[in-house]
């Protein structure tokens, strides 16, 4: 779930910086570039949040 949630995280941050200096947002996240920078921050908090609950899970093996 970390590696999952990284992942997530970086590509919604990477969006918000794509939207800022005006480049083309990636392939996979075409469908947020009339929803930035909202979206990216919501794509990057969701990732932290899965990265977390797979940090707790992990923690209680």
């Amino acid at each position: 779930m970390r590696t999952i949630g990284t992942i997530v995280a970086i590509a919604g941050l990477l969006s918000i910086v794509n939207h800022f200096f005006g480049g083309d947002q990636m392939d996979v996240l075409e469908w947020t570039d009339s929803r930035q920078p909202l979206a990216g921050i919501g794509l990057g908090v969701l990732g932290l949040a899965v990265y977390a609950a797979g940090a707790v899970l992990s923690r209680d093996r």
